[in-house]
């Protein structure tokens, strides 16, 4: 028992369950010892699932992000699909594809604002996505003079009112609701990242220099 409370404490619950487990089957007909596994268990706090884990159509990849009102779940299956999941019922709720398809890992949620999600696409292009119809608001957005021919991580601003990305040796901006060009910001070579300011109104960006 005393193995099973260090392994718990050393965060290795799995190994101090299955040691329980263990100790249980060598006796089970010890009172003395269920009484302590009860008092052993109880003095250690558990992070359990709510339910059995929902089946998706590909293996998710390593991340889910909550949206802004904590309402969807999303995560992008091997397939390069996004998914929305509803906690409430754990059903899928929504799926976000389109021709180009969404690059791994390159894609964005806006702060405070559920209505949106940006993704980069493998063609370089960007697509702006409406969450409750879950299709694109306009044809995929590109840099006039585009540069990169790998897909862009797309930014949104905090309230999903701009979208924006770099394409060396420029950052551009549109609008998500309409797709406008709202701005080219000159950064240099090899930029490493950027941000919106809360309000939406400056745009912060790190970059190494050439």
């Amino acid at each position: 028992i005393e193995l099973a409370s260090r392994l718990f404490e050393g965060g290795k619950t799995s190994d101090g369950l299955a040691h329980l487990v263990r100790a249980v089957r060598r006796d089970p007909h010890n009172s003395l010892l269920g009484t302590r596994i009860i008092t052993t268990l109880v003095s250690h706090s558990f992070l359990l699932p709510d339910g059995s884990p929902l089946p998706l159509p590909s293996p998710a990849l390593m991340f889910a992000r909550y949206s802004a009102d904590t309402r969807l779940i999303y995560v992008q299956g091997e397939d390069q699909v996004i998914r929305a999941i509803d906690p409430a019922s754990w059903r899928i709720a929504r799926e976000f594809q389109s021709d180009p398809k969404t690059a791994p890992y390159q894609w964005a949620l806006a702060k405070k604002a559920p209505d949106v999600l940006a993704a980069g696409l493998d063609d370089g292009s960007i697509g702006v996505f409406d969450i409750a119809t879950g299709r694109l608001r306009f044809p995929p957005l590109r840099p006039p003079q585009p540069r990169q021919a790998k897909p862009l991580l797309p930014l949104l601003s905090d309230d999903g009112r701009m979208v924006a990305a770099v394409d060396d040796p420029a950052a551009w901006v549109w609008d998500a609701a309409s797709g406008a060009l709202l701005a080219r910001l000159p950064t240099f070579p090899k930029n490493g990242s950027m941000a919106f300011s809360p309000n939406g109104g400056n745009i912060a960006k790190i970059a190494a220099p050439p």
